[in-house]
């Protein structure tokens, strides 16, 4: 019962966000406001706190590994498949397949459920970071021959990953338990009001950030793109769950992970690559519920099976 009620309450966070903007309550473009909030605020305090009795352990520079390959693998699979499709189809396919949103979706989302999973989380988005902030792109423009005037260089999208509040926290955090430094209790207590703030901002953010899917040309490609990443969710679960040399707690998280929705880097890489952005935004919102739907029934099924 306890598991239902989480859901419920994240579920109607999301819902209210929908509705609320479709109300007038909130204008077009506030999830702006609040998205800057959780990206500069909540999120980085609820990593410091993720990071607070964090352990230090050698598995979890082979997460941050994991994050790039799982990350990344999607796209390149599409590269290697969708040939005989044009330049902007196939840069929409590999840039909408590579990536999560982990932290303004995932990890409000497993928090609820696994309270030790939050540095686990923190250092696969670290790899995932270095793909869909640039990586993603870089191949793909490089592979399809587009965006030549916008081409990510290494040094590109080392800026970029340097200029992210998030990614600057994780990585700081993770050199401080490295180093057996401990963030002091004044400084918890300080972000703790700012850190629980985190998983209501983000599910409110995300339901404003929908919109109505239309049924327009390219729907398919979107249905093809939800169903591709689905099917690749389910085979890198079982291959994680079952083959991966991670410890059990890791395996369970990383398995719930790798269903997270499209990155909201995806609709503006998609467009300097030559790609539909307008339709990737589309498919960012539609995965926004298949990835909350697989990864409850996922974690539901990891519920049960502790239970026995």
């Amino acid at each position: 019962m306890d598991f239902v009620l989480k859901i419920a309450a994240l579920i109607l966070i999301l819902l209210g966000g929908v509705f609320l903007r479709r109300k007038g309550f909130f204008e077009e473009g506030d999830y702006r406001v609040i998205s800057r909030i959780v990206v500069n605020m909540t999120l980085p305090a609820a990593v410091v706190h993720a990071f607070s009795d964090f352990e230090k352990s050698g598995e979890m520079l082979f997460v941050v590994l994991a994050g790039i390959v799982f990350s990344s693998l999607s796209g390149m699979i599409s590269l290697l498949f969708k040939k005989r499709k044009d330049k902007g189809v196939r840069a929409f396919f590999a840039l909408g397949a590579s990536g999560y949103s982990i932290g303004s979706f995932a990890m409000p989302l497993i928090q609820t459920f696994y309270e030790s999973s939050s540095a686990i989380v923190c250092m696969f988005d670290i790899g995932n970071a270095v793909v869909v902030t640039g990586g993603a792109y870089a191949l793909t423009s490089a592979v399809l021959q587009t965006g030549t005037e916008g081409r990510e260089t290494p040094g590109s999208i080392l800026k970029k990953l340097c200029s992210s509040v998030p990614f600057d926290t994780y990585v700081l955090m993770f050199l401080l338990v490295c180093l057996n430094v401990r963030v002091s209790d004044v400084v918890l207590k300080l972000t703790a009001p700012v850190a629980a703030a985190n998983k209501f901002l983000a599910m409110l953010m995300i339901g404003m950030m929908i919109k109505p899917v239309s049924f327009r040309s390219g729907l398919k490609e979107v249905i093809w793109l939800v169903i591709y990443r689905a099917l690749l969710g389910i085979l890198f679960a079982v291959v994680i769950f079952f083959a991966a040399p991670f410890s059990l707690e890791i395996r369970k998280i990383l398995t719930v992970l790798v269903f997270a929705p499209i990155s909201i880097f995806a609709p503006v890489y998609t467009e300097k690559a030559g790609g539909d952005g307008g339709l990737a935004g589309v498919a960012s919102s539609v995965s926004v519920f298949t990835g909350l739907v697989f990864m409850l029934v996922v974690m539901f099924l990891e519920t049960l099976l502790a239970g026995q």
